[in-house]
């Protein structure tokens, strides 16, 4: 491959006309010589990456819209649950557990209901 140059074709700076990659071949393909950027295996795995990263951000996307949809009505079965129980918390036959699902119940509420406070 020595003085071999990259069989790729490339456009030119306007985009209306082509012209062969300027750069030397580093890796054979086929039997065609090509750059490190225009290797199709680079270009393939380059590519994969991309697709993997944007199925994560999708799917972050949608765990945040999710939660942001579902907020609301989390906070009212919240407030409902704890306008039923929170008026047990000081008694002493209540489980621990319990005890402390209130005091986050509470604390949740209180951090919804100031946000805007920061």
């Amino acid at each position: 491959m020595e003085n071999k140059m990259c069989c790729e074709s490339v456009h030119n700076d306007y985009g209306v006309s082509f012209h062969a990659c300027q750069r030397k071949a580093v890796v054979e393909r086929g039997g065609r010589g090509y750059c490190k950027i225009h290797d199709p295996v680079y270009k393939k795995d380059k590519y994969e990456a991309k697709v993997k990263q944007w199925e994560i951000e999708g799917e972050q996307r949608n765990a945040r819209w999710k939660l942001e949809n579902s907020a609301p009505y989390l906070l009212s079965a919240l407030k409902a649950m704890y306008a039923h129980f929170g008026t047990l918390e000081d008694n002493h036959l209540m489980n621990r557990d319990c005890v402390n699902a209130c005091k986050l119940a509470r604390e949740a509420i209180a951090m919804s209901e100031n946000k805007g406070d920061k």
